[in-house]
């Protein structure tokens, strides 16, 4: 039996970690949608980052964001080790950082950087009730989906329909950009020893004991 895991960056509970405070370059707003009214946000190809000048001691193989939160980012490193473990990466394009930067960084150093694409990596479909999503309802003009907030429970487990024919152990589902794994992916990590990941088992919920790897 296949075990599943939600997986992020862990820079905000990590020492010396890096943030993406801002992207100055690449991120392209749609026009409102004419039936729920959001206007989403969406990375160009290529994008340029500011990092937070406060933060950050060394590269990692993952690193967060606070502009578009849901972004996926992994370095070269992360990116070759899936790939040489044999899976599929699909990216939308490369981030790359403007000075100034925190002291100890430095653009020399700096390892090349890509975010996956969320929609390319589609293989799964969320079971809301099981998770605890209350009132969600996709936009049929835009596509987007919207739950109730308050009303939802944000530490249940995650509960999905997984498409295994789609063979991407790295993956999304129909709800959003969260991105889950299977454990090829974990093993991945322990293997190749990269660095700023974070894994909980979906079982759990994203409060769950955090995976040691």
């Amino acid at each position: 039996m296949t075990s599943f895991y939600g997986i992020e960056d862990r820079t905000l509970s990590a020492r010396g970690m890096p943030w993406i405070e801002e992207f100055t370059a690449g991120v392209v707003a749609a026009k409102d949608c004419v039936a729920c009214g959001t206007t989403p946000q969406w990375p160009a190809r290529d994008m340029l980052a500011r990092l937070d000048p406060r933060r950050g001691t060394r590269w990692p193989d993952l690193i967060g964001t606070g502009h578009l939160a849901w972004l996926f980012i992994g370095s070269g490193r992360f990116v070759e080790a899936l790939q040489a473990d044999g899976m599929r990466v699909e990216l939308g394009g490369r981030i790359r950082f403007t000075e100034p930067l925190p002291r100890r960084l430095s653009l020399a150093d700096a390892p090349q950087y890509y975010w996956v694409d969320p929609h390319r990596h589609r293989a799964a479909r969320m079971d809301y009730v099981a998770s605890g999503f209350v009132g969600v309802e996709r936009c049929a003009a835009c596509g987007r989906h919207r739950y109730d907030i308050k009303a939802s429970k944000a530490d249940s487990p995650s509960v999905f329909h997984y498409d295994a024919s789609s063979r991407l152990d790295l993956f999304t589902t129909d709800l959003g950009r969260q991105f889950y794994c299977t454990e090829r992916v974990l093993e991945c990590a322990k293997v190749h020893r990269l660095t700023n990941l974070a894994f909980w088992r979906v079982e759990e919920g994203p409060f769950g004991k955090p995976v040691k790897y």
